[in-house]
């Protein structure tokens, strides 16, 4: 990689929007080593869920200034595939809302007409009801299938929806709420540089983005030192306006909370 880290970007505070804390991870992550690793590495906020939701309350019980827990459709692993059309998932979401404070639902898995099954259309429902974000990874279709039920919601598409940079504009233009987060998407950077298709992406929406490490296996905790370091060297790219916004204050505006909180 060929890009320099400037001073001012070697310590620019991260709110991560896409935290998992799974069971196949305690191993080697358990409670106190995740929460030092997001200290050390100067992640100020992070957005965390689990599945199932456990791991998820045991984290914002050990920091509380640091944790904003996200609610999945998932009790436990392996109902990635198989949620929306489980109605038990939905007496599992109605409890688990009324039990704890969350500001997001997901992140959740669905594609094209799978947004269209009741458990998943009370889903959005619950969303609206308890006003939370919805962390979304599916297709385009599943996107804009939550927008017909709910025109007003606030989608973060997890992996920027996996669609080309070029794309993002007309998206980001068609639906105000709409977020993109940038986890796993390596072609930002290659070893020659900054992708110009996602530079110019990023200056043309740099209120639309958030980041996320998707730490859902242990090979992405063990990267969460390289992952922040080379973050941190592709936003010192950026006018230092786009990457603080990139960084922490779209995720601030999209929760509503201060990384200073």
């Amino acid at each position: 990689m060929t890009l320099s880290l400037t001073s001012w970007a070697s310590t620019l505070p991260i709110f991560d929007t896409h935290v998992h804390h799974n069971d196949k991870t305690q191993s080697e992550f358990n409670d106190q080593i995740v929460v030092s690793l997001l200290r050390q590495y100067d992640i100020q906020k992070a957005l965390v869920s689990s599945s199932g939701d456990d791991n998820t309350q045991r984290l914002k019980s050990l920091a509380p200034d640091l944790v904003l827990p996200a609610l999945r459709p998932y009790r436990k692993s392996g109902e990635l595939r198989t949620w929306m059309h489980d109605e038990t998932v939905i007496e599992y979401l109605e409890t688990q809302l009324k039990r704890n404070r969350y500001f997001a639902i997901g992140e959740f898995h669905a594609f094209g007409d799978e947004m269209q099954t009741p458990v998943s259309k009370r889903l959005v429902a619950l969303a609206k009801e308890y006003d939370l974000v919805l962390h979304l990874h599916g297709d385009r279709q599943a996107m804009q299938q939550i927008f017909l039920q709910w025109p007003e919601a606030k989608v973060l598409w997890a992996h920027a929806g996996f669609e080309a940079p070029s794309d993002l504009a007309g998206l980001f233009d068609q639906y105000p709420n709409l977020w993109a987060d940038l986890s796993f998407r390596p072609e930002i950077v290659t070893w020659g540089g900054f992708n110009p298709e996602w530079e110019n992406a990023l200056l043309a929406n740099p209120d639309r983005f958030t980041l996320g490490a998707d730490t859902f296996n242990l090979d992405q905790w063990q990267k969460m030192p390289l992952y922040t370091l080379d973050t941190r060297d592709w936003l010192s790219t950026l006018p230092s306006e786009v990457a603080k916004k990139i960084a922490y204050e779209n995720a601030e505006r999209l929760f509503d909370v201060s990384i200073s909180d």
